[in-house]
């Protein structure tokens, strides 16, 4: 008998931003709201905070100069991974953000492909390119 190849089980991305409507909650891949059920170790109230520069509060109409959308960032924290950036495609409101967060270590791309591979209803909203910053 040769020995099988086991595969690991795909991680489980949540999404907080935007999901049918304004307002940014934390969801899984369903579309069920995880907020009170699942707990990262950033919150559950991470809004724009996971995005370059923060939560930045400048006025409203500022938002392409201070808040360019697909500028990311990528996050490690208590053996999560986030990613984070700005995103005014499904909310136009000024600190409009998407962020991805899964359990375990993962680099830039594999934390994309991850995201774009259990969410592509919202990645096929995004009409800019998606680029790390570091």
């Amino acid at each position: 008998m040769g020995v099988e190849s086991v595969k690991a089980p795909t991680p489980k991305v949540f999404y907080f931003g935007c999901m049918g409507g304004k307002g940014h909650r934390l969801y899984d891949a369903d579309g069920e709201d995880m907020h009170r059920i699942v707990t990262t170790p950033w919150g559950n109230q991470i809004d724009g905070e996971l995005a370059p520069d923060g939560l930045v509060l400048r006025k409203v109409g500022e938002g392409e100069k201070m808040q360019p959308e697909g500028r990311a960032l990528l996050h490690h924290k208590d053996g999560w991974t986030a990613l984070g950036f700005w995103d005014r495609s499904g909310d136009s409101r000024f600190n409009s953000n998407s962020n991805f967060l899964v359990r375990g270590t993962y680099t830039f791309d594999e934390m994309l492909a991850l995201a774009k591979a259990q969410f592509p209803g919202i990645f096929a909203t995004i009409k800019f390119p998606i680029t790390e910053i570091k």
